[in-house]
C-alpha cells in the first residue's frame, strides 16, 4: 500500500543489457487488491519472469 492506503505493486518487465531488472509500479483504487493481483497473474502468464538472476553477468 502507498501513503493513501491504495494497493500498489511492482511488476518486472525487462532486463537491461547489463542484466539489471526494470519494472513498472501499478497503483489501484481502494479495494482493488484482487484486481491488481489478477493483472499480475495474467502478465506473468504472457511474459514469465525468471526467479533467479545470473549474478555473474554483473561482474
Amino acid at each position: 500500500y502507498n501513503g493513501t492506503g491504495q494497493p500498489r505493486m511492482s511488476i518486472p518487465t525487462i532486463r537491461t543489457n547489463n542484466g539489471l531488472p526494470v519494472g513498472v509500479m501499478l497503483t489501484g483504487a481502494w479495494g482493488s487488491d484482487s484486481q491488481l493481483l489478477q493483472l499480475a497473474s495474467e502478465l506473468e502468464k504472457v511474459n514469465p519472469w525468471p526467479l533467479y538472476s545470473d549474478l555473474g553477468s554483473l561482474e
